[in-house]
């Protein structure tokens, strides 16, 4: 029997990002299991579905687009088996509250390291120092009060360890939903959008934030003869459109995608560009490759593992216009061979993979 589970998020619908995409397919494809997985996250403009509960919230104020929780008193608490925190801020705060009340199995993901993301409420560098300290003491104080830690790579795992977590910690991919991230036919994505498929085309599809590095497309753009496509949206939007235009590179806002829509646009694609730096496991990527798009990553964080060396992609050295570029072409060239391997890779990467050991690890602290 699959047990019932209570998750406590920061982030969720219909914000669009790694954790709000692995919460949604985890709790979709928990409930297909026959399971029960409720969702606890910020009110928003967002219409609860079943098994959805928001809580009061209001904007936060230094990141567009995430909202500051005040669970006061958060449903559900009555016939839960486990509590899976996915933040270590309010409404992770109170997920724990709950496991303590009424002695539940807790369990805590680990999608973001938070000293990576201070940049964005620090005026200085030396404020940021002290904020970067101070948050890996908070996530850490956090962290070892659960009972099992989930993280997505290996890279993960060693800097939680560093930071001081003594908590039990187990590797689980996020996994893809392959049902719907397969190679699809783009020809009508690509007359959409005024391209054809004669073009070299490249793209990003993500959260535009200042950390993730997506400069490194505009330098690309302005480098050689490919169009690039960038879905999504952030805070660096706007300084990222500016840039584009003052190298006047061959570069396609195309903003946020309906999540129908991507597998098209990743189909659409001679090859993913991924430049961020601070991942956790890059779900992006992971889901380029479910399409059969091998990606160029940065050689940064858990991208080193969620790309396999020559094999579904490569690795560029970041921060190297000249590495970038070298990489890309070469990557271009093999493209044929790297697609096959993407495509025999989909069913390691599937979230029927990930949702059996979910329950086996729910299992196992009940």
């Amino acid at each position: 029997m699959m047990p019932s589970v209570a998750s406590f998020s920061d982030t969720y619908l219909p914000t669009l990002n790694g954790v709000t995409y692995t919460i949604a397919t985890w709790k979709k494809w928990w409930d297909i299991r026959g399971g029960e997985m409720h969702v606890i996250y910020p009110k928003s403009k967002y219409d609860p579905q079943q098994k959805e509960w928001p809580v009061s919230s209001v904007p936060f104020p230094f990141y567009p687009g995430y909202r500051l929780a005040f669970p006061f008193n958060p449903a559900p608490h009555k016939n839960m088996d486990i509590v899976h925190t996915h933040t270590p801020f309010s409404l992770g705060l109170a997920g724990q509250k709950m496991a303590k009340k009424y002695n539940l199995p807790l369990v805590a993901s680990y999608h973001t390291p938070l000293s990576k993301y201070v940049g964005y409420i620090s005026p200085t560098a030396l404020i940021s120092r002290s904020l970067s300290k101070t948050s890996n003491r908070w996530e850490s104080r956090f962290l070892n009060r659960a009972d099992l830690i989930l993280v997505h790579s290996e890279n993960a795992l060693t800097d939680l360890r560093e930071i001081g977590v003594t908590s039990p910690i187990t590797l689980l991919k996020n996994g893809i939903d392959t049902s719907l991230f397969k190679p699809v036919n783009a020809e009508s994505f690509l007359t959409d959008h005024g391209l054809n498929s004669d073009q070299t085309i490249l793209g990003y599809t993500g959260r535009h934030g200042y950390e993730k590095n997506i400069h490194e497309l505009i330098q690309l753009a302005s480098s050689i003869d490919a169009t690039i496509l960038i879905g999504g949206d952030g805070p660096d939007r706007k300084n990222l459109e500016s840039q584009a235009n003052k190298f006047d590179a061959n570069v396609l806002f195309l903003g946020r995608l309906p999540r129908e829509d991507l597998p098209a646009f990743y189909s659409a694609l001679d090859l993913f560009i991924f430049p961020s730096p601070v991942e956790t496991q890059g779900i992006v990527a992971l889901e380029s490759i479910a399409c059969g798009t091998p990606v160029v990553a940065a050689d940064q964080g858990a991208l080193l593992e969620t790309i396999t060396e020559g094999v579904t992609g490569t690795h560029y050295q970041s921060g190297s216009p000249s590495s970038l570029i070298e990489k890309t072409l070469d990557s271009l060239s093999n493209r044929k061979n790297l697609c096959k391997n993407c495509i025999s890779h989909r069913d390691s990467i599937s979230i029927d993979a990930t949702i059996d050991q979910l329950s086996q690890l729910y299992q196992s602290l009940l």
